[in-house]
């Protein structure tokens, strides 16, 4: 892991940027994806496929969702990668878009960039690859985003990972859980990922000494957020280490972050390889400081 990561001098690129955004390209040529959906089962058949090839099984965890319109099935994909410390790190993203009816939402950033990036660190963590230095559990979620509203409903949404949490309850196995990193929105070509307000402190500091090994420290955390988002259900049920990797900022400023969100300007040309290359390397470079520092 240690020469992988390279030394001193220019930053050695972990993950393939490019890889990262044929990834999300898949995605947006199926087009929306949200929940109970045609797009969201071939989402999901696309990420069960990119596991596999990766030498990896993935679960299907199967649930319904109470929305604003009515039970709604949903599932989150999970795959479980062993590493060197039994430490479980849950890394996290959405693939589901939101609900339009007056244009077509393919979500390449929000909804389709995070899951480009873990499907490349699974690629990374591969058969025949080193193990990761702790153990990981790729989650991509269904459900974060309000069902029906037009404006963001805190009350419906967040719905897969607030089922994950249900599910590590009731099978008693929460306490397995060392933290947990969400990845939403992190393709910007301007990449400006925020410090998520309510993230824990230990985890926040990790993060920020793995952007400056990255070679790229004022593309993340300069400046302060609340954010509601898909960490919010592990911290309430006080997962030790939580944070959030969000680039809320996406286009030009609008009232309610940049005017590219929920948008139809949300497509692939706003993306940039090198901002996903970035945030997949900071978050490969954070994994042995958690396996070191969390005892």
């Amino acid at each position: 892991m240690t020469a992988a990561l390279g030394g001193c001098g220019t930053p050695k690129p972990i993950l393939d940027g490019d890889k990262c955004l044929a990834h999300v390209r898949k995605l947006v040529e199926i087009g929306p994806r949200p929940s109970n959906s045609p797009g969201a089962e071939k989402a999901r058949a696309y990420i069960a496929a990119q596991l596999e090839a990766a030498g990896h099984k993935s679960t299907e965890d199967r649930f319904a969702a109470q929305t604003v319109r009515g039970i709604v099935p949903m599932v989150n994909v999970r795959c479980e990668i062993d590493g060197e410390s039994p430490k479980v790190v849950a890394l996290v993203t959405h693939y589901d878009t939101k609900r339009f009816a007056d244009f077509v939402f393919v979500g390449a950033n929000d909804g389709g960039s995070g899951v480009g990036v873990l499907l490349e660190i699974a690629h990374y963590f591969g058969k025949g690859r080193p193990k990761p230095p702790v153990t990981l559990r790729l989650l991509f979620v269904d459900g974060e985003e309000t069902q029906w509203s037009v404006q963001w409903n805190d009350q419906d949404s967040l719905h897969g990972s607030r089922a994950e949490v249900e599910r590590l309850q009731r099978e008693k196995k929460l306490a397995s859980l060392a933290a947990v990193l969400v990845l939403d929105m992190v393709g910007d070509k301007d990449l400006d990922i925020l410090r998520v307000s309510d993230a824990t402190p230990a985890l926040s500091s990790w993060l920020e000494e793995a952007a400056k090994e990255v070679g790229s420290p004022e593309k993340f955390f300069q400046r302060i957020e609340a954010i509601t988002d898909d960490h919010q259900p592990f911290l309430a049920a006080q997962v030790p280490e939580v944070a959030n990797l969000i680039d809320f900022r996406y286009g030009p400023s609008g009232p309610t972050g940049g005017k590219y969100w929920h948008t139809a300007e949300d497509t692939l040309d706003k993306l940039s390889a090198e901002s996903l290359r970035l945030v997949g390397d900071v978050v490969i470079r954070v994994l042995p400081k958690i396996a070191e520092r969390m005892r």
